[in-house]
């Protein structure tokens, strides 16, 4: 792990205890958000709301009035688009909700990593590839025509937005990434007045983002990793029987001293899979 700053050391539990009120956390996900200010709240550490949030909601005041070409939009324009004038190399899909599925995910990923129609047409040397780049500009242009932004665009613009207004917080702490798109080091690029705490894990994936954040001349310390939880796996004949089971690994668990809230639970069958 490596851990880039640009401030002193320090953690986030130190400013919590001291009631600090201008420190956040950024996470990647809503799920982790949650776990992390409910953790704290029964460690006694009482936060703001706002102050542990994901990178989109912490942008989000900044391009409120920019509605979002959500994944549920992309999905219906993507559908829409097929089925009026598809690309002639997808014509013959253009009702498999399979395809439709996999060009909206598709269009989300390129967006992400800062690629547009523009961009892609000079390398589009197949049919598909040229067919996805016709899809990828008529749908930038319909996202355009109704006022939205693809999520890259929209932190581009909060990005540009911080650099003329600044950020409240006077510490910003990132945890739980293991790479950044070029649009989120953007943002981290814009929130320079703060001081800043980013921990990534290190792998190939995570070597750009790497050498961005040393680029921007955040200080970078190696960290010990985190030792990883044993998982132990059983079989339960019915629902009842696993809840049994679940609870008395609990209680085991706790008997051990070690704290449940550190611990996890994952109900699988051939039809559901459920936390």
């Amino acid at each position: 792990m490596i851990l880039f700053t640009s401030g002193p050391l320090s953690s986030i539990e130190e400013h919590l205890a001291g009631g600090d009120e201008s420190t956040c956390l950024l996470v990647p996900t809503a799920t982790m958000a949650e776990h992390r200010r409910h953790s704290y709240a029964r460690e006694g550490f009482f936060v703001r709301p706002d102050s542990i949030v994901t990178l989109s909601r912490f942008v989000e005041p900044l391009v409120r009035d920019i509605p979002a070409a959500t994944a549920p939009y992309l999905d219906r324009l993507v559908d829409r688009l097929l089925k009026s004038d598809p690309p002639e190399v997808f014509r013959s899909l253009a009702y498999s909700a399979g395809l439709r599925r996999v060009l909206a995910m598709l269009i989300e990923e390129v967006s992400t990593t800062g690629g547009d129609a523009a961009a892609l047409a000079a390398s589009a040397n197949t049919a598909e590839a040229q067919g996805f780049q016709q899809l990828l500009a008529a749908t930038e242009i319909e996202v355009a025509r109704t006022g939205r932004m693809l999520r890259a665009t929209r932190l581009r613009t909060a990005a540009a937005c911080l650099r003329q207004q600044g950020t409240p917080w006077k510490r910003i702490y990132f945890e739980g990434f293991y790479a950044f798109t070029p649009a989120e080091l953007e943002i981290i690029r814009a929130l320079a007045s703060a001081e800043l705490s980013i921990v990534l894990p290190e792998w190939p994936g995570a070597e750009p983002s790497i050498r961005a954040l040393a680029a921007m001349g955040l200080q970078a310390t190696q960290v010990p990793d985190t030792a990883p939880v044993p998982a132990t796996q059983f079989t339960a004949a019915h629902e009842l029987q696993e809840a049994e089971e679940i609870a008395r690994r609990i209680l085991q668990y706790n008997a051990a001293s070690r704290p449940s809230a550190k611990s996890a639970s994952s109900c699988a069958a051939s039809n559901r899979t459920s936390p």
